[in-house]
């Protein structure tokens, strides 16, 4: 498995949301799909974020339950359900429609477009400003 289509800026702002907020990851992306957790983590230290950050996997109930109606928003409801995570301060980084997630999730969304992701430097700022202001 290769870690070449990383994008190094990506990644540093990623670090830097953990290391100066204390975030966490949970993997939300198709990359669940095709990967396990310790590939993942793999995945995270080789291009520099360190894998203690990582946390969970969401759901796949597009794929479980077979619902056409599930959104990203649903997977990520379910994951915080299932571990109790009644979370204020979180941040969603993603490059799906802001209609892929729940009324209340909006807020906490950054969207990014889907060939910089988070390399933008705008990108990062508003995902700490919603971290810093939960």
């Amino acid at each position: 498995m290769s870690s070449n289509n990383w994008c190094p800026i990506a990644c540093r702002h990623i670090a830097l949301l953990c290391e100066q907020f204390n975030a966490r990851i949970v993997i939300s992306s198709t990359w669940r799909y095709n990967h396990s957790g310790e590939e993942l983590r793999g995945l995270l230290a080789e291009n520099d974020i360190d894998s203690k950050y990582m946390v969970g996997i969401t759901p796949s109930l597009i794929y479980e339950e077979e619902l056409s109606t599930v959104s990203r928003g649903d997977e990520i409801a379910k994951w915080m359900d299932e571990y109790n995570e009644s979370l204020d301060s979180y941040v969603i980084i993603d490059d799906l429609p802001e209609d892929r997630f729940l009324e209340e999730q909006r807020p906490k969304l950054v969207r990014v477009h889907q060939d910089r992701g988070f390399a933008d430097k705008e990108a990062a700022i508003l995902a700490g400003e919603i971290l810093d202001n939960s």
